[in-house]
């Protein structure tokens, strides 16, 4: 599993990778990109080395637990590490506030748990 980090025109860091070969079915995907929301070269790394951590975990255990188990971890992998969270800022009364909220990002791939 490769995973690159690099910088998009508007200079915000995003991560592309390939998935191993063994968890393309649970990805259902062979390549995974993601925006990381971030300038900071230091905050892009810390999210990288997470992402890549946890795929990693995901692949040294995908031979030991049960097909179900794997799936629940990409699931709540995907969840938790690549749903992409927007931020809107509106204004009330010359207060800005900030929300967010999340777009699903393999919503056509998985079960209603998006």
């Amino acid at each position: 599993m490769s995973i690159n980090l690099s910088i998009n025109k508007n200079n915000y860091y995003s991560i592309k990778f390939k998935v191993h070969k063994k968890l393309i079915p649970y990805f259902r995907k062979e390549v995974i990109s993601k925006s990381l929301n971030t300038k900071s070269k230091r905050l892009a790394k810390l999210k990288f080395d997470t992402i890549y951590y946890l795929t990693q975990q995901i692949l040294n255990t995908v031979s030991i637990i049960t097909s179900d188990q794997t799936q629940e971890l990409v699931n709540k992998f995907i969840r938790d590490n690549l749903n992409k969270a927007e931020s809107v800022i509106f204004t009330i009364d010359t207060t800005k506030y900030i929300t967010y909220f999340y777009i699903c990002v393999f919503c056509h791939n998985m079960s209603s748990n998006c």
